[in-house]
């Protein structure tokens, strides 16, 4: 007797099971949407950023550098630092970023060393206003500067540049009759093993 209840109790625990994965069945497939073999979903329409209005000024600088630079040499040592940079108004009626082409620099340092009065940059770039035209670029997010900064511009050589793990980039906009905006600091990993 004892048996044949455990048989019972297997039979309905599989049907149970059965049931239970029947159910999991129709809720997923309840998930997806009905497209036509040959259609894909639709993607949402990107919003339109208005037009910057005249009189908006640059009062912040935002870098968003690939923390990895590029090798475009192929010797292991990544030697381009790619850098988006934005700049924003703290203007309310406007925010997005925006198009002001006056100059900005880039300096990198040792890590940890942006700020320090006794420490020199490793490298500097600077743009003036008619390049910084030439490096405008628009993105998801509004208007924004693309920059390849090169560190074959470093004061290092390839040498000391290998034994460096990461440096920190920092960026400065200056508009003629204004004080410069400072961006934030970026940490850039040179190489993954550290020299």
């Amino acid at each position: 007797m004892a048996n044949h209840s455990i048989k019972i109790l297997r039979i309905l625990l599989r049907a149970f099971r059965c049931v239970v994965g029947v159910w999991a069945i129709i809720a997923v497939a309840g998930c997806v949407a009905d497209l036509d073999n040959d259609q894909s979903p639709l993607a949402p329409q990107p919003r339109k950023i208005p037009s910057q209005p005249s009189g908006v000024i640059a009062e912040r600088l935002q870098i968003w550098p690939v923390l990895y630079p590029k090798d475009t040499t192929g010797d292991g040592l990544g030697d381009v630092i790619q850098c988006m940079v934005y700049l924003w108004s703290t203007n309310t009626r406007y925010q997005y970023p925006l198009f002001e082409d006056s100059s900005i620099t880039f300096r990198i340092y040792p890590t940890g060393k942006v700020g320090d009065p006794e420490a020199n940059p490793i490298a500097q770039w600077q743009f003036d206003s008619d390049e910084m035209k030439t490096h405008r670029t628009n993105t998801v997010v509004g208007n924004a500067y693309y920059f390849d900064l090169s560190l074959s511009d470093s004061t290092l050589t390839i040498d000391q540049l290998r034994r460096l793990d990461a440096v920190d980039l920092v960026g400065f906009y200056r508009k003629q009759d204004r004080e410069a905006i400072r961006s934030g600091v970026s940490t850039i990993h040179l190489n993954s093993g550290g020299g």
